[in-house]
């Protein structure tokens, strides 16, 4: 700490104050030397005795106001517990209906790991149709040139049944890629694949197998979307 005149104090010389909660004098640190004057306690300990007491005053001086005294005989007021006692009961419930999703999150964790999920877990919906499927394709459907998540069902009217487009009837339409639901039972390569004898076939060969291959994938997800709803019904 240093003087008016720029020096520095002895340690002897340093301001002192008496803490406010074990009432034990205390000198300036260098911690405080911003805020002096605020500092009421010697530590950390007192300070948290501090907070607790004036939260404990808080809450009696409530009680004191929700409860008025009429000839003798105690009664509630309209500002009475009653208001607290509905928002404990908000967080009970708040707190017991979030346990129980993680508690849901786990058990769905716990089959995924198993081999046991329930065949509707982790599907997404298709943003035309708003069917929960397995397997989505990411294209674009008119002007905005927003990609959209479509299913199997919807892909054919808004592309043409052609993976890369028909432009000539779809010309807003532009391929994006394929989104799979790693829960369902679909084939993670469809077709025959590529060996290493093959990688020197031509560009549109290749872009053909990559087509049917396409058209595999959405045909195998709309044959399992439809055996699963006859099973339903």
């Amino acid at each position: 700490m240093k003087n008016k005149k720029g020096k520095t104090v002895a340690k002897e010389n340093l301001p002192s104050k008496i803490c406010v909660v074990c009432n034990r004098p205390f000198n300036w640190r260098k911690k405080w030397e911003r805020n002096w004057d605020e500092v009421t306690t010697c530590s950390k300990s007192c300070n948290s005795k501090r907070k607790a007491m004036a939260k404990q005053q808080d809450g009696n001086d409530d009680d004191n106001d929700s409860v008025g005294t009429t000839s003798g005989s105690t009664v509630l007021s309209s500002t009475g517990s009653a208001p607290v006692a509905v928002a404990l009961d908000d967080k009970k419930a708040l707190r017991k209906q979030h346990k129980e999703a993680v508690k849901s999150q786990k058990q769905e964790r716990r089959l995924k790991r198993m081999g046991e999920a329930s065949s509707d877990v982790g599907r997404k919906p298709c943003d035309l149709c708003d069917n929960n499927v397995d397997l989505l394709i990411r294209c674009t459907v008119d002007e905005s040139q927003q990609f959209k998540m479509v299913c199997g069902k919807c892909w054919p009217s808004v592309s043409g049944g052609v993976p890369d487009g028909v432009s000539a009837t779809h010309p807003h339409y532009r391929y994006g890629g394929l989104w799979k639901n790693r829960n369902a039972n679909l084939k993670k390569k469809v077709g025959s694949g590529s060996s290493s004898s093959n990688k020197t076939v031509t560009t549109k060969g290749s872009n053909n197998s990559k087509q049917s291959k396409l058209l595999e994938e959405i045909e195998q997800s709309l044959f399992a979307q439809e055996s699963e709803d006859s099973e339903q019904h």
